[in-house]
């Protein structure tokens, strides 16, 4: 007698046959491509903002100059204005 014992019918649906494995990989690897693709967009994307952020923060650093410069100015008027009236520098700056 053979000893050979044969498997059930269901084994051999739980693989996969060789044409779909060989479809699987290329939908995997098409996949990967595509995430690629995708994130060096979001790179492109990233780096544009980048290059926006870059100018929106030389904007907002000549704003925060030119409100530095105007408290400057306002700090001289208030310590001019102590040493002639007399009133504190706090009491000036708090009105």
């Amino acid at each position: 007698m053979n000893n050979t014992r044969r498997l059930p019918h269901t084994w051999r649906q739980g693989r996969p046959s060789a044409s779909s494995w060989v479809c699987e990989v290329r939908r995997e690897k098409e996949e990967e491509k595509e995430k690629e693709e995708e994130e060096e967009e979001v790179e492109e994307q990233g780096e544009e903002k980048k290059t926006h952020t870059k100018k929106t923060l030389g904007k907002e650093k000549e704003k925060e100059k030119e409100e530095e410069e105007e408290e400057e100015k306002k700090y001289i008027c208030l310590k001019s204005l102590g040493k002639r009236g007399g009133f504190h520098l706090r009491y000036l700056e708090n009105t």
